[in-house]
């Protein structure tokens, strides 16, 4: 009867490790794309300051145009952020995660 007990008590403790684990692999990948969002949102912004300050067509600032203007500057952004690397998300996500996931540890460790 002990042995059965301890077996089913290793098995519970092994299931709840690997459902940590793989909770903490969906929280890492949340993590991912909310930095490269940001850089993105951040790169957008740059994007539009430069086509504020261009004033190629002397100040057109009707609907339509501004709403294709809006519509190419998210694109460029988009190509900017996905196929550089601008090294924003990385930095982000790595001062993130380390608080994050420290606090993380220590709420595991006192609840131990």
């Amino acid at each position: 009867m002990d042995q059965i007990s301890i077996e089913k008590i290793t098995s519970v403790e092994s299931k709840a490790v690997q459902e940590q684990s793989s909770a903490e692999e969906i929280n890492r990948a949340k993590l991912i794309e909310v930095c490269n969002d940001f850089e993105q949102i951040f790169v957008k912004y740059l994007v539009d300051k430069m086509w504020s300050s261009a004033d190629i067509d002397g100040g057109d600032t009707s609907g339509e145009k501004a709403i294709y203007q809006d519509m190419l500057n998210d694109q460029i952004a988009k190509e900017i952020s996905d196929s550089s690397d601008l090294g924003i998300s990385g930095m982000i996500y790595q001062q993130m995660s380390a608080a994050y996931f420290a606090s993380a540890s220590e709420r595991l460790e006192q609840e131990q």
